[in-house]
C-alpha cells in the first residue's frame, strides 16, 4: 500500500483521523462518504508516498489473536464498581464510572483538558468536544455508536475516552495523556443516527436537540434508544436498535479482536453475564481493567475523591461475561483470513455478511440496497412495522 486511501479501498480504514494528525504535507483528510462513514482521502498533488500515514493506521494491521490471553491483554487489576453521585450515575453509560473519573482528574488539576464525545445538534452527529470543568461533561455522558475522528490537539496534559482502534492509533503517535478505552464490540456508520431518527418521527421535519442511544431513565440499564427533537420526545425500545446495527456495522469491525482495549491505561464497559444484585444492575455498574500506572493513578484518585466505589473482581469473570470464548477467536480468525484469501464472493451466510459491509463500508453500493440483499432481514428501516414509544 502506498497510502491510507489504499487502506480505505481496502475496506480497513477506521476512520480514527490519525494519518491526518502525522502528515505535515497537509494531504490528507477525514471525509464523511454518501453511506456515512469516515474514511481518509489524500490529496496526490501534495502527496509524496513517504508512509507516515501507514505507520500510525490501525486499520492497516490485521491481528490474528490465536489466544484468549492475546485478546484480554496485559491486566494489571479488575475491578467493578460506579459513580458515588447518583446523577452522575443515572446519566453515564452503565455506572456513570468514565465521567466520575475524569470529574476526578479535572477537579485535582490532574488533566487540564478532558476529550470526549458529544452529539452535537448542528450536524445531527457525535464528534470530539474539548472540556475543562468537571460539570461541562454532562454534554458528554452516555455512549456513542457511530464514528467519529480524533482530534488534531496536543493531549499531553490530558486525558481522552477511545475506541481500540484509536488508542491503537495514539499509541502509534506516541500521543502522552491518559488514555481511558472503552470495551467495542464494532463501530459504525454516521447514519445510524438517520436511520433511528426516521423510525421514530417518519419523514416529519423535527430537529433532533438530544440523541442517546442508551438511557436508563426508564427501565434501568441497558436502556433504550432516547431522541429529544424540538416537538417530541421519542423511546425507541433496545431491540429495534439492536436489529438495525448489524447494517451500518463497519467492516474493519468484522476483522477486530480488540474488543477490551488494548492500548487504553484502563478500559470501562458493561457488566453483562455477571451476577448482580437486580437494583444495582438496573441502576447501572462498569467493569474496569486498569492496564497501566497511569490507569492505576485514575483509579486511585477518582477513589480518594469519593467520586466511585469498586471492589476487585476476577478478570475470567468479564471476559466470560462478555461471550468472549474460542468460537468468538475463530470467528474473527476465519474473516480475517476469507479477507485475506478475497473468498467474500461465496455464498455462505457468514460470507455474505462480511461482503455486505465491505461493500457499504468502502461506497461500491448503497447502503440501503445492500441491506437488502445481503441483510439477515431484507427489508429497509422504512418498512419497519416494529413499535416505537412516544413520550409527550
Amino acid at each position: 500500500m502506498k497510502s491510507v486511501e489504499d487502506v480505505y479501498s481496502q475496506g480497513l480504514c477506521c476512520g480514527c483521523g490519525a494519518c491526518k494528525i502525522v502528515c505535515n504535507l497537509d494531504a490528507v483528510s477525514i471525509k464523511e462518504s454518501n453511506n456515512g462513514f469516515l474514511h481518509s482521502e489524500v490529496d496526490k498533488r501534495r502527496c509524496i508516498e513517504c508512509g507516515k500515514c501507514l505507520k500510525v493506521c490501525p486499520g492497516e494491521k490485521l491481528y490474528l489473536r490465536k489466544n484468549l490471553s492475546d485478546v484480554v491483554g496485559s491486566v494489571r487489576k479488575a475491578y467493578i464498581g460506579y459513580a458515588t453521585d447518583e446523577t452522575t450515575r443515572l446519566n453515564g453509560q452503565s455506572g456513570g464510572i468514565i465521567t466520575a473519573i475524569i470529574a476526578s482528574l479535572l477537579e485535582t488539576n490532574t488533566v487540564k483538558k478532558a476529550w470526549v464525545n458529544i452529539f452535537d445538534e448542528n450536524v445531527n452527529r457525535n464528534r470530539f468536544s474539548c472540556i475543562t470543568k468537571a460539570e461541562e461533561l454532562i454534554k458528554s455522558e452516555g455512549s456513542y455508536y457511530a464514528q467519529t475522528n480524533l482530534p488534531d490537539a496536543e493531549l499531553s496534559n490530558s486525558v481522552i475516552t477511545v475506541l481500540g482502534c484509536q488508542a491503537e492509533a495514539l499509541r502509534c503517535i506516541k500521543s502522552e495523556g491518559y488514555i481511558i478505552g472503552l470495551f467495542c464490540a464494532g463501530n459504525h456508520s454516521r447514519k445510524y443516527y438517520d436511520c433511528l431518527e426516521h423510525i421514530a418521527y417518519g419523514e416529519y421535519e423535527e430537529k433532533v436537540k438530544e440523541f442517546r442511544f442508551r438511557d436508563k431513565k426508564n427501565g434501568g440499564w441497558p436502556g433504550n434508544v432516547q431522541i429529544k427533537t424540538d416537538i417530541r420526545n421519542y423511546e425507541i425500545p433496545a431491540q429495534i436498535r439492536m436489529r438495525q446495527k448489524t447494517y451500518y456495522k463497519c467492516f474493519r469491525c468484522d476483522l477486530c479482536s480488540d474488543i477490551f482495549n488494548l492500548n487504553g491505561d484502563i478500559s470501562v464497559g458493561d457488566p453483562w453475564g455477571l451476577e448482580l444484585d437486580e437494583a444495582e444492575r438496573k441502576a447501572g455498574m462498569s467493569v474496569i481493567l486498569v492496564r497501566s500506572d497511569k490507569g492505576q493513578e485514575m483509579i486511585d484518585i477518582a477513589v480518594r475523591e469519593h467520586k466511585i466505589v469498586i471492589q476487585e473482581i476476577d478478570v475470567n469473570k468479564i471476559v466470560n461475561g462478555q461471550g468472549i470464548d474460542d468460537r468468538y477467536l475463530k470467528k474473527k480468525i476465519n474473516a480475517i483470513r476469507l479477507f485475506e484469501k478475497r473468498k467474500t464472493d461465496l455464498a455462505l451466510c457468514e460470507i455474505c455478511e462480511l461482503k455486505y459491509h465491505k461493500m457499504v463500508s468502502t461506497g461500491e453500493t448503497d447502503i440501503y440496497k445492500a441491506k437488502a440483499k445481503y441483510g439477515r432481514i431484507a427489508v429497509s428501516y422504512t418498512h419497519l412495522t416494529l413499535p416505537t414509544i412516544l413520550l409527550v
